[in-house]
């Protein structure tokens, strides 16, 4: 392991070195590199390890399925309700989703059913 350690190592400063950086430059961007990389590292809880493991299983059977574990899934569903409350349509039910589909069953002359399920630009133009 330290043996490919010392190669990495060495690629990357040649690598850097190869772009036209001094060794004391490149030293210093690796160190720096090295540090956010353990840091990364330490962040990194059994939780997220088990994520990982379960997204990479879902999706050996189906590409579009993914695994949320308990904190992701919280923020997936606060990041979506946010999405939503930009729209205007954050309360299910409530009064400016139900005042959305009132202005669209008035505009279309339709229920509040049929608007509540209609997608204008889904229609389908005169003579398709």
């Amino acid at each position: 392991m330290e043996e490919l350690w010392r190669k990495r190592v060495k690629n990357d400063a040649l690598s850097l070195m190869l772009t036209g950086k001094a060794w004391p430059d490149a030293a210093e961007i690796l160190r720096k590199r090295y540090e956010r990389v353990l840091k990364r590292v330490d962040q990194v809880t059994n939780e997220d390890v088990f994520e990982g493991l379960m997204n990479a299983y879902a999706r050996a059977f189906d590409p579009h399925s993914s695994y949320f574990s308990p904190r992701s899934s919280e923020e997936y569903r606060i990041q979506m309700s946010l999405n939503y409350e930009g729209i205007g349509a954050f309360a299910p039910g409530g009064g400016r989703l139900r005042h959305h589909h009132e202005r669209a069953r008035r505009r279309t002359g339709g229920s509040s059913r049929h608007a509540q399920h209609q997608r204008p630009h889904h229609r389908r133009r005169p003579g398709t």
